[in-house]
């Protein structure tokens, strides 16, 4: 009995000093530094040219691209001069060259069509009223004209007090200097006739504008729908140097019909060479701390990865080439935030600052488990919204090596 009780505190010795050194033994999560050497391959800049086609309502087709000075154009335009550009991020999610981006990135929705119909349409009354005006402005230097044939040649020639102020009203500029009103009648009918022309060219250029848009015009905007047409989808890997050498094509392999799922798959169309060390994105457990017992090996709680306050971050190209490009070639951004809100099951909100050209980025954990993929933000504040990694799972059906 005795020999018992002297074991007993060894024995609970021995526990102690097991539990603590399983305390001791837990693995830190690795520095920012270390996440964003680990995945800076893994994304890369996503640029879209794109326009819409549209269909009046006699069959006429017109060009609409929202993101060019005119907006609309005719089927004369060269299409390759009226192209609308878009940006994002890409993250790869197989070695095969297929990436996760945000579906309106890669076919993006004409929101801003009937607005920029009507912004055209009130121009083209303007142009109309202004029409009005030049037509009248010709028939008056014409009056003028004929009137200064029917007076003697005196030299200089006597004009009619009411002509001169008339010529000075509708031709300010060219009629500014009086001397003109000292010439022969020659020259001055001379420099009427030649503003005569010049004002008659611009009123065939706005009727030809004019006629070459009616149809489109005289429709019903509610009536037309702008169909999307991809000129081309294109990737520049990150540390990329050669904006032409490097840039590779893709295609659109599948887009989300679901509303609140912004997500798209896309595939470089020759299969990538170099990897770059590249690490995939995965539905993978990646805190060693944590044993998955799962035989699919899927991170066991991927409906709810992330809770309240827990550190996030993004790697992508914020404002695009415009602050990733610099001289030592293309950089995505790690930028950093917390979750600030519950997840709701559709979105997941969060405070990493961001700016445009993130849209499609990777937001991970600090153990660098996918979390959810950046596709909008809240106002100026700060505040972004991501859909939840669990709903890219089911969009890919659970495969990633696409």
């Amino acid at each position: 009995m005795k020999n018992i009780l002297i074991l007993i505190p060894i024995f609970g010795f021995v526990i102690l000093f097991i539990a603590c050194n399983q305390q001791t033994t837990s693995i830190n999560p690795p520095q920012p530094a270390e996440l964003y050497e680990k995945y800076k391959n893994s994304v890369a800049f996503v640029k879209n040219e794109f326009y819409y086609t549209v269909e009046a309502k006699n069959g006429t087709t017109y060009y609409y691209s929202p993101s060019t000075k005119n907006l609309f154009y005719t089927s004369d335009i060269n299409v390759e001069d009226i192209l609308s550009l878009g940006s994002g991020t890409g993250f790869y999610i197989s070695n095969k060259g297929t990436l996760i981006a945000n579906r309106h990135v890669v076919e993006p929705y004409p929101e801003n069509f009937k607005d920029d119909f009507l912004l055209i349409k009130n121009l083209m009354a303007r142009l109309e009223y202004e029409l009005h005006s030049i037509n009248d402005t010709l028939q008056t230097i014409q009056d003028i004209v004929n009137t200064i044939d029917t007076l003697e040649d005196n030299i200089p020639v006597i004009l009619p007090t009411n002509i001169i102020q008339t010529i000075q009203t509708i031709l300010p500029t060219k009629f500014s200097n009086n001397l003109l009103f000292e010439s022969t009648k020659s020259i001055l009918n001379e420099y009427l006739i030649s503003s005569y022309n010049e004002i008659f060219t611009s009123k065939l250029k706005i009727e030809k504008f004019l006629s070459k848009f009616s149809d489109l015009f005289d429709s019903n905007p509610s009536f037309l729908t702008p169909v999307y047409v991809n000129h081309s989808i294109k990737i520049l890997n990150n540390e990329s140097n050669d904006l032409n050498s490097d840039t590779q094509e893709c295609r659109i392999i599948k887009i989300s019909q679901d509303e609140d799922v912004d997500l798209a798959l896309i595939k470089t169309i020759h299969q990538p060479t170099n990897t770059f060390n590249r690490t995939i994105f995965d539905f993978t457990e990646h805190n060693p701390n944590i044993k998955n017992n799962s035989i699919s090996n899927i991170k066991s709680d991927l409906a709810n990865p992330v809770g309240i306050d827990d550190e996030v971050y993004i790697i992508g190209f914020n404002k695009g080439l415009e602050i990733g490009l610099n001289t030592n070639g293309l950089h995505a951004q790690l930028t950093k935030g917390n979750i600030s809100q519950k997840p709701n099951g559709v979105h997941v909100l969060y405070t990493i600052p961001i700016l445009s050209g993130s849209s499609g980025s990777p937001v991970i954990d600090k153990w660098g488990n996918l979390v959810a993929v950046n596709f909008a933000g809240i106002g100026s504040q700060g505040f972004n919204l991501g859909i939840p990694v669990y709903k890219l799972y089911e969009f890919l059906n659970g495969k990633l090596d696409i």
